[in-house]
């Protein structure tokens, strides 16, 4: 399982390099990607944010701004939430990056 880490109200870089089995980078001129962020798989998103694809270096990046988390935690110091991170292929063709990924977003005692 895949666990991505990002601090609530915070900016937070989530950086992916898309390469193949014997670690050549794959190319994804004129792909998409988005991140989707789920309390569980049947409660409605709690963030969900579009990548910047760099595609000659197979480059996924998602900026999460401050706002982008800062209203998630209420009244908890930390929370888990299930990640889909899905690639759209210049084809058209649909891929889930992860099958199991979770993202913890923690509270920032500087908020």
């Amino acid at each position: 399982m895949t666990t991505f880490t990002v601090k609530a109200g915070k900016t937070n870089l989530i950086k992916l390099v898309y390469k193949d089995a014997a670690g050549n980078i794959i190319d994804l001129t004129g792909a998409s990607a988005r991140l989707v962020a789920r309390q569980d798989y049947y409660k409605d998103p709690v963030l969900t944010k579009a990548a910047l694809v760099t595609g000659a270096v197979g480059e996924i990046l998602f900026k999460l701004d401050p706002a982008d988390t800062a209203t998630i935690l209420t009244d908890k110091t930390e929370d888990d939430f299930v990640v889909d991170i899905e690639l759209t292929v210049a084809g058209g063709d649909v891929f889930d990056l992860f099958t199991d990924a979770r993202m913890l977003i923690k509270q920032s005692a500087a908020r």
